[in-house]
């Protein structure tokens, strides 16, 4: 039997990144991962600072590294 299990998670909240953590070692690895994540900084790409890129990546890209 396969049982779906949904799990809404903010890698940017402490408490989130546990529960992951936790659901995984009791219910074993992910099999796939679901990032509808975004975030958008107001004004030109230009003029985004580094470290506003930065978040978008981390929150794009490393996080689904991080999941699987």
């Amino acid at each position: 039997m396969q049982t779906n299990i949904f799990f809404l998670c903010s890698f940017f909240n402490l408490l989130f990144i546990m529960l992951f953590l936790q659901a995984v070692a009791e219910l074993g690895p992910v099999d796939m991962l679901v990032n509808s994540a975004g975030i958008s900084f107001p004004g030109e790409f230009d003029n985004l600072l580094i470290d506003q890129f930065r978040v978008s990546i981390d929150l794009a890209i490393d996080f689904c590294k991080y999941c699987s």
